[in-house]
């Protein structure tokens, strides 16, 4: 697993640094949108180019979201 600091190291600058900040390789978070929404997955690549998160689903779906569309999950 990836940590924060790991993940900061990346030669990225200003405004991606902030998207690549907001989460970390291996947390867990829930979607906000659309028909996946509140479903639990997990931060499983970053992809520095397209500014997206790759989010597994269950083990065998995945796929990928901006960082406006998924949020940190949290037991309620």
């Amino acid at each position: 697993m990836t940590n924060r600091n790991e993940i900061s190291m990346l030669k990225v600058t200003g405004e991606e640094r902030k998207v690549l900040d907001a989460f970390r390789l291996g947390e867990g978070v829930t979607v906000t949108t659309g028909p996946l929404q509140g479903i639990y997955g997990v931060i499983v690549f970053y992809d520095q180019q397209q500014k997206r998160y790759l989010v597994r689903f269950t083990g065998q779906q995945q796929l990928y979201f901006s960082p406006e569309e998924i949020i940190l999950w949290s037991k309620k």
